[in-house]
């Protein structure tokens, strides 16, 4: 009966210990997810041409992006300032070895889809590409 209190405190202590740990995890990690170095990168699908609006009710507009629209992102991209990057330019300012310019994206196609390369490569090189971070 005697031991009974120190167990308890010990308890007591334990669980306190694990609630601060878990309460700093998720500071860490929400800081980590909105601080001031999160870098936006966008992904794009799919790229279709403007001719094809007239079949646009059997394209998923979750999944493609018409030429027009993506050069409107693209111009908005450029135009509010943005240096686009490449991965390992990402790579390298996680891992403190370059700082980042401000405010710095990333643009992305997440598919070998030949229309990708023929429209929206000439779309984002000629408006984003002397921005990019060196």
């Amino acid at each position: 009966m005697n031991g009974f209190p120190l167990i308890s405190i010990a308890l007591g202590a334990t669980v306190t210990l694990v609630t601060t740990l878990l309460t700093a995890w998720f500071l860490l990690a929400v800081a980590r997810e909105y601080g001031s170095n999160r870098v936006p990168c966008l992904l794009y699908h799919q790229i279709h041409p403007e001719n094809r609006r007239a079949g646009a009710e059997a394209i998923d507009p979750v999944y493609a992006c018409f030429e027009d629209r993506f050069a409107e992102q693209m111009d908005y991209l450029k135009e509010a300032g943005y240096h686009t990057l490449t991965l390992d330019d990402f790579l390298r300012a996680r891992r403190g070895e370059t700082t980042l310019p401000h405010p710095a994206g990333i643009v992305t196609f997440d598919d070998g889809f030949a229309s990708n390369y023929e429209l929206g490569f000439p779309v984002s090189g000629a408006t984003i590409s002397a921005r990019r971070s060196s």
